[in-house]
């Protein structure tokens, strides 16, 4: 068996997989996905996305009419109606991280996974529109006369088996703002779903909101309550929680071994001295401290209260320490995870686009698979010409 016709058959058989994967997604959806669209209005005949008429509704006027970056029409669109979306055939993509940036001071965390996702996220672009009507979205009880979901228009959908997929047409209508806007909401959905922390749909429009239209107000965070629930908000709070509970265990454990000081050795006062002062210790190593204290036997059972005192703030500390150290490996390994998951999702697809750029290549079924697939969609009534 030839090489090439090895790598048709294995490259077929993955494509195939991915593709059936996304499709039977869809199926059991009902038309709705666990994901989440990007939605419109058309107000005062210019298209506007939901996440920035929420955000300043008097604001609204003719600069939505202005036409913001153009998806170009590619040997890929045209053959097999799907783009991949990128750095090098979007420059907009280099403007939302670079937006990014006055805001990272005070919010690591939501900058640093929007970005991680605008780099990373599988995006594409079809000459399909969707004839799905999204429910995955807020609206405030105050616009609920204003607005309804009748007139909202989905743009752009996160399939959890497949990544981000935009139509071209409605993304081409949309000033550079309103762009902006849905990358950075599509960004979100992507942190929502496939990186498994939970936040609401008005946390996350908010944000989209915000970052596209200014800059951070003095000391501002995203990283706060003001902007984020759920528990994307309990992970970014907890090491503040547990910050504040190690320096209220290691004053207690201070407290009570202190009467017992003038007992101790020279090298074990040493040690309490540093479990007593400022200086900072990390988890594991407070734990090792308080271990010299107890081991030294000059806390022993005699002093009943000082020596279950420190037992239990060590054994709570001892707990802290493995949970922080379970959480600095999972999260580079749910990263890398993610990513692996995209890169194999993409992959076939990406085989696709290349294909098809080349005109006829060796992988001839994976332009066929593409078309089908979306044809299929169509079908469906999940997209529409």
């Amino acid at each position: 068996m030839t090489s090439n016709l090895l790598k048709f058959i294995v490259g077929l058989c993955l494509f195939s997989l991915q593709l059936l994967t996304f499709s039977s997604a869809l199926a059991r959806s009902g038309g709705s996905l666990d994901g989440g669209g990007g939605n419109k209005l058309i107000i005062e005949g210019c298209p506007i996305l939901l996440d920035l008429y929420l955000m300043n509704p008097s604001q609204i006027g003719k600069k939505n009419c202005k036409q913001g970056f153009e998806l170009k029409v590619t040997k890929p669109l045209s053959s097999i109606h799907l783009e991949r979306l990128n750095s090098s055939n979007s420059p907009l993509l280099h403007l939302a991280i670079k937006k990014l940036e006055p805001w990272k001071k005070n919010s690591p965390v939501v900058t640093g996974l929007i970005e991680e996702a605008l780099l990373g996220a599988p995006l594409f672009y079809t000459d399909y529109q969707f004839s799905i009507k999204d429910k995955n979205f807020f609206i405030p009880q105050e616009f609920e006369n204003k607005i309804s979901a009748d007139d909202l228009t989905t743009i752009a959908f996160f399939a959890n088996d497949f990544g981000i997929l935009i139509s071209q047409k409605d993304f081409n209508e949309l000033s550079e703002e309103n762009q902006l806007a849905l990358f950075y909401h599509e960004s979100l959905r992507h942190i929502q779903i496939q990186y498994e922390f939970e936040m609401s749909n008005a946390s996350l429009q908010k944000i989209a909101a915000t970052i596209t239209t200014r800059g951070p107000f003095e000391n501002e965070s995203l990283d706060t309550k003001d902007y984020v629930d759920g528990e994307l908000l309990e992970k970014i709070e907890a090491p503040k929680k547990r910050k504040q509970r190690k320096i209220e265990l290691r004053s207690r454990a201070c407290q009570a071994a202190l009467p017992d000081k003038d007992k101790m050795d020279v090298a074990v006062q040493e040690t309490l001295d540093e479990i007593c002062s400022t200086i900072p210790l990390r988890t594991f190593e407070l734990v090792k401290k308080l271990g010299i204290i107890l081991d030294s036997h000059t806390i022993g059972p005699e002093h009943d209260n000082a020596f279950w005192t420190i037992i239990e703030i060590s054994s709570e500390l001892n707990a802290m320490s493995v949970g922080e150290r379970i959480e600095q490996i999972g999260q580079p390994l749910r990263n890398l995870s993610n990513t692996t998951l995209n890169a194999k999702h993409a992959t076939g697809i990406d085989l696709a686009i290349d294909e098809a750029n080349r005109g006829i290549g060796w992988l001839t079924g994976s332009k066929w698979q593409m078309k089908k697939a979306l044809e299929r969609l169509v079908e469906a009534g999940f997209l529409k010409d």
